[in-house]
Parts: C-alpha cells; sequence; structure tokens
C-alpha cells in the first residue's frame, strides 16, 4: 500500500550567479577568491556541499526537494542547518590544487519537525563550530572535494536532562561541468552522551547525475538515511530510496520540474510521491 503525494510550488529568488546557458546558476562551480572573507552568519551553516552552493534557493537545484540529508529542520531535516555567528572564509596557498576553507562559530536553536506529523523537537543546542576544506584542482575543471566537522550540543526532547555531544562528519566529490551534473555526498551524525555510555553513529549520503540536452534536464537521484531510534533523531529510523525525473527550462527565468519519489520506511508503508515546482528567476 502506497501514499500518493502531489505538490505544486512557485519561488521567486535572486540566482547569484548569472548562467552562461540553461545550466541552473548555482551549479556552476563557484568562483574562487583571494581574500579572506568576515560575514555574520544569520543563514545556513556551511555543513557540506549542498548547503554551501545552494542555500536556500530551489530555482538553482535540479530536483523539487532537497536530499533527505540536507532537507531543512522544518521538513524534518537532520542537520542544523541555520546559525548566528561569525564566518571566516579564505583561499589555501596550494597552487593548481585549489584549496579553500571555511571556518565557522556561532550558535543555533534548532527546531526541527518530527517526520511522523506530530509535533517537533527543541534540540536546546549550545554553542557551534564548524570548519570545512575543499579543493577544486584546476587540472580538472568543475571537480570538487571536500569534507567539513561540525560540533555542538544538544537535548533528547524524550528527557531534556540527558545532553549529546553532537558531532557531524560530511565528506563530498562533485563534478560540475558541460552539462553533467554528479554529486555524490555523505555524513555521519554521532551522538555522544554526556556523563552517559551511550554513543549512536548514524550514516546518511546521496547521489545526482543529471545532464542537459537543450532546454530539458533529466535526472536520477538516490538517497539513504538511518537513524537510530534510541538516539534524539528517535522519529526518522531508516529512509532510502530513488527519485526520477526531468527539468525544463523554458528560458533564465522560468523552469518547471516534475520529480517521481519511491521511498522506504522503517516499520511503515512505502511512500510514493509526485512532485511538481514552477520555479522563478528575476
Amino acid at each position: 500500500m502506497s501514499l500518493l503525494e502531489a505538490q505544486l510550488a512557485a519561488q521567486a529568488v535572486q540566482p547569484t550567479v548569472q548562467p552562461e546557458s540553461l545550466v541552473p546558476p548555482a551549479a556552476e562551480s563557484l568562483p574562487k577568491t583571494e581574500r579572506i572573507n568576515f560575514r555574520g552568519v544569520g543563514e545556513l551553516a556551511s555543513i557540506g556541499y549542498y548547503n554551501t552552493v545552494f542555500m536556500s534557493s530551489a530555482w538553482p537545484q535540479t530536483t523539487v526537494d532537497r536530499p533527505l540529508i540536507m532537507a531543512f529542520p522544518g521538513e524534518g531535516g537532520v542537520l542544523p542547518v541555520q546559525a548566528v555567528g561569525l564566518s571566516l572564509q579564505g583561499v589555501i596557498p596550494s597552487g593548481n590544487l585549489g584549496l579553500d576553507y571555511v571556518f565557522e562559530y556561532g550558535s543555533s536553536d534548532t527546531i526541527r519537525a518530527r517526520l511522523n506529523g506530530i509535533g517537533s523537537d527543541d534540540e536546546n543546542n549550545g554553542n557551534q563550530v564548524n570548519i570545512g576544506i575543499f579543493a577544486r584542482p584546476d587540472r580538472f575543471p568543475g571537480l570538487e572535494i571536500g569534507g567539513s566537522f561540525y560540533h555542538d550540543n544538544i537535548s533528547d526532547d524524550r528527557n531534556l536532562s540527558i545532553r549529546y555531544g553532537q558531532t557531524i562528519l560530511n565528506a563530498h566529490i562533485v563534478y560540475v561541468a558541460r552539462g553533467l551534473e554528479f554529486l555524490n555526498e555523505g555524513v555521519v551524525i554521532r551522538h555522544a552522551e554526556l556523563n552517559g555510555p551511550n554513543v549512536f553513529n548514524m550514516p546518511g549520503a546521496y547521489t545526482l547525475i543529471s545532464k542537459q540536452f537543450g532546454h530539458v534536464r533529466p535526472f536520477f537521484r538516490f538517497q539513504y538515511l538511518n537513524m537510530n531510534p534510541q538516539s534524539a533523531l528517535h522519529d526518522v529510523l531508516l529512509r532510502y530510496g530513488p527519485s526520477f525525473g526531468t527539468r525544463y527550462d523554458f528560458n533564465r527565468q522560468i523552469a518547471l520540474k516534475l520529480q517521481f519519489d519511491r521511498t522506504w520506511r522503517k516499520s511503515q508503508l512505502v511512500l510514493n510521491g509526485v512532485q511538481t515546482q514552477l520555479s522563478f528567476a528575476f
């Protein structure tokens, strides 16, 4: 037995890069900078490739929705992607290797919607630190390899006296060039109970491939997420499955997306979904 869902969304956003073709703007490789940037952070923390490149915009991403591991907390996402604090970004002298770094320090109070649709969890996050490093070698235009380390403390909503040290390790390898988009990203979320014996190591990953053919970009994505029922992310459990569909760019400002999803969920019905999205950029 399955559940059929339909979603129609229209969003108007400002693209960060003006495309030379109909390729989504943020799918282009980010330009290198030779300076150090300081900025206050009141938006997405730089955990992984997807958050750094696509941020909160629906227009530049090929698919209708974000991968499970990169979903926003308000949609049941498992990452504390929003932060208020300081971000330091710059280039590491490395010649043709093209190394960049990011360092962030701040705090957040992540309120995550439960995926079972019943209520939400306030994680009561402590101060957080995030360190990332990635390479864009000159010899392979469009290739990026990188990773990040994130740490804070959170509470278990079922017993607020229980606190966990939360560590999130991320790694990615992506290739975006010549109309081809090939994204691969994985995380391990580690919850270590403070003043207690429990330790949970929980993996998640996705892979996405798409190719531009004129105005049409067909895509395929497979994603996997497995959270321990004894951890603070107890409602997520095991979720995995494919998504496929197409994006049609009418021009540089209007795109229509159609996506089919099939998601297996532990101890629950298989979820079949159909999603459409009409996106605008000005």
